[in-house]
């Protein structure tokens, strides 16, 4: 099945896509609550797209999808794939060293929710993010 038919095919849920180049490395991967619609922006012809985005465009030669029940398993699955994949064209979330957490403890007895820097245990956390002082007034 050529690209296009694999994006025509897509269904309406949520889940990741990555990205391939010619060589069959995952170039990008990406999340979205509706798989179809998200894949195929990236080929409508639009003034809106960044150089970055167009220039990845012209090296996508095939994707995979994997299929998630919710968005926020979109998401989770989308930094954890990064992080073990680390594609070229995900930049922003490679150097995670820059990024911040919310974390929540579980500890029934003393729970409670902290801004972290580092994913380091079995607390619950939401991010990446990157701005530090509104999360601190978030928390």
């Amino acid at each position: 099945m050529n690209l296009k038919e694999k994006i025509d095919n897509l269904p309406k849920t949520p889940g990741i896509y990555m990205m391939k180049d010619k060589y069959g490395d995952v170039i990008y991967v990406g999340k979205s609550k509706k798989l179809k619609e998200r894949v195929k922006s990236y080929f409508v012809n639009s003034k809106n797209h960044s150089r970055k985005v167009k220039r990845m465009v012209k090296n996508i030669e095939d994707l995979d999808v994997i299929l998630t029940d919710t968005e926020l398993d979109a998401l989770i699955l989308e930094c954890e794939m990064i992080k073990k994949i680390r594609p070229m064209y995900n930049q922003l979330l490679k150097n995670h060293e820059n990024y911040s957490y919310i974390k929540i403890n579980k500890n029934i007895k003393y729970p409670y929710i902290e801004v972290s820097k580092e994913i380091e245990d079995y607390s619950l956390y939401f991010g990446p993010y990157t701005m530090d002082k509104k999360l601190d007034e978030i928390v």
